[in-house]
């Protein structure tokens, strides 16, 4: 799994979008969470294919930050 840092405006719907670009990519979010952190909000989200995620969301213009390799296990 590979970690994606999303940054956005704490406002109603910008999840929603990101969510909405990332199905239209055909990717799945394997797992992750978000919160809000000096008046922006700012999701991590668990991707199989982190280069895929960052292209599909950068095109739709939002901001991607950080993003790197997780270990998970069952």
């Amino acid at each position: 799994m590979q970690e994606v840092a999303i940054s956005f405006e704490d406002q109603p719907g910008c999840l929603a979008t990101m969510g909405e670009v990332v199905g239209r990519a055909g990717l799945n979010l394997e797992g992750g969470g978000c919160f809000v952190e000096n008046g922006r909000g700012v999701a991590r989200f668990l991707f199989a294919d982190r280069s895929a995620a960052r292209d599909a969301l950068e095109a739709a213009g939002i901001q991607v930050g950080v993003y790197r390799m997780c270990l998970c296990s069952d």
